[in-house]
């Protein structure tokens, strides 16, 4: 919503007037007004154009809005712009967190507390899985420009997640958890868009992808394992469908437009 009205960067460079920010926020909200499936809208950090547009008016505008108007059962946090969604006859539930709730990138205490309860709260034979904008495993999301950016509190976020799936318990910065009981449980991975580029890694247990999605970037930023699609976003499309198979504990994800199967990905997730 806050992305730069010019065509070129520095020293043409300039965000949007809170007028033209609204517009975009109008275009979103008639794009999904009428596509009655569920859609979880994940705040990133473009989203608050600049300080103006605030987690609680996204979560108004999107989750509350629309997702929840429509008849979904989605479980949201105070503020509407983080929750999870249980898919209904797949034991399958996605969490989608706000990965600009404190700062540029960030986590709040309260979100990550939320987080938590997503997770303890998981029905014995389920899977879990995250969305978010940020990839908070900053070894494969960096630019070369901005390699040291990274999220407030990312460490407790990747913390709870490798003791989710290590059936553990833990505590940070007051935030508790208690992973023990779950052991008919499964994490399928965290997904992220922001780098402009695809790229996977698993850590500890736990598998974190990447998709290009429509944001561009210099092949001179990448390193480290990272593909990138050039393509026109005027004459094509570039969206990666996710499929997650419990019973085999398998992630497949597929590309449709630009790369096309070459682009194709999967990994098995689990023990």
């Amino acid at each position: 919503l806050g992305v730069p009205v010019d065509k070129k960067w520095p020293p043409t460079f300039r965000f949007c007037t809170p007028e033209e920010m609204m517009k975009r926020v109008e275009t979103q909200q008639r794009l999904y007004r009428d596509w009655l499936r569920p859609t979880l809208f994940a705040h990133g950090n473009h989203d608050h154009s600049q300080s103006r547009f605030s987690s609680a008016q996204f979560g108004a505008a999107f989750n509350r809005g629309i997702t929840a108007v429509h008849g979904h059962k989605v479980t949201l946090g105070e503020d509407g712009s983080y929750g999870f969604y249980d898919i209904p006859g797949k034991k399958t539930r996605a969490i989608f967190l706000n990965s600009s709730d404190e700062g540029y990138y960030g986590y709040s205490l309260k979100q990550l507390a939320f987080f938590v309860r997503a997770l303890e709260s998981l029905p014995d034979g389920y899977t879990a899985l995250m969305l978010q904008h940020f990839c908070i495993r900053t070894e494969i999301g960096y630019w070369k420009t901005f390699r040291t950016t990274s999220a407030k509190r990312q460490d407790v976020a990747i913390r709870i997640l490798e003791d989710f799936v290590a059936h553990r318990a833990g505590e940070a910065e007051g935030v508790k958890w208690n992973f023990a009981s779950l052991r008919e449980t499964a994490f399928a991975g965290c997904f992220f868009g922001d780098s402009h580029f695809d790229n996977y890694v698993k850590t500890n247990g736990v598998d974190y992808s990447i998709s290009q999605g429509y944001g561009t970037v210099s092949p001179k930023e990448i390193e480290n394992g990272g593909v990138y699609t050039p393509f026109s976003r005027v004459k094509q499309m570039l969206v990666d469908l996710v499929a997650v198979k419990p019973a085999k504990r398998e992630v497949r994800i597929f590309r449709v437009g630009a790369g096309g199967e070459v682009r194709d990905r999967g990994y098995l997730y689990g023990d």
